[in-house]
């Protein structure tokens, strides 16, 4: 009884690992896993990004999230965030199309109407994830010093270091700074859909 060859998306899984994804030659030893900078976010301190090679999972300690090595190829391809990397598998014919070329295993080519749906999804992403960044944007550049001493103040444990390893921000008096910028610069339908601005009886907040 002879066995059946191995399907282009068992191969991918057998082949691929995370040093291939990411380089892994400037990461430090720490028991079982290798530790350095997220290859997609950075890190203040270089060590928020942890790897076990031998088990083929990786973990985020800024975004607390992990996954295995499909799920790598999804974030670091911007399929999906680092904070929530299993919605990349909402998108598995390009996490494995991306994956293939990595390892060299051969697909059978993406039909053209799911190429245009993939991109209509894509630049619907890029819409919102631009309104995301304006967002943070704003509320960083509202960090001023005294903002960021209130920060420290309140939470002694928190540092210069650690406001900018996790993007902190600040938002003024009024809450309503956001919700105008975003309305002025992106039109009353995207940031509703973003999530970022509601409409109530007394308008948008």
């Amino acid at each position: 009884m002879t066995t059946a060859a191995p399907s282009p998306v068992d191969l991918i899984r057998e082949r691929l690992t995370i040093d291939k994804i990411v380089d892994l030659s400037s990461f430090r030893r720490q028991g079982k896993e290798l530790v350095g900078s997220n290859p997609v976010h950075g890190s203040a301190s270089g060590t928020n990004f942890h790897v076990n090679l031998a088990k083929g999972v990786w973990n985020c300690m800024r975004c607390n999230a992990g996954g295995d090595a499909l799920d790598l190829v999804a974030v670091v391809k911007g399929l999906t965030t680092c904070d929530n990397p299993q919605k990349g598998r909402e998108r598995f014919p390009e996490v494995l199309e991306y994956a293939a070329r990595i390892v060299g295993v051969e697909l059978a080519p993406i039909p053209p109407e799911e190429r245009e749906k993939i991109r209509q999804r894509k630049e619907k992403e890029a819409e919102v994830q631009a309104i995301w960044n304006r967002a943070q944007s704003f509320f960083r550049e509202n960090l001023t010093p005294e903002a960021r001493g209130m920060i420290k103040q309140q939470w002694p444990g928190i540092t210069d270091d650690t406001i900018e390893e996790f993007g902190f921000g600040y938002a003024p008096a009024g809450g309503m700074g956001v919700a105008s910028l975003l309305l002025q610069e992106f039109g009353p339908t995207l940031p509703l859909q973003a999530g970022l601005v509601l409409m109530g009886g007394g308008g948008a907040f």
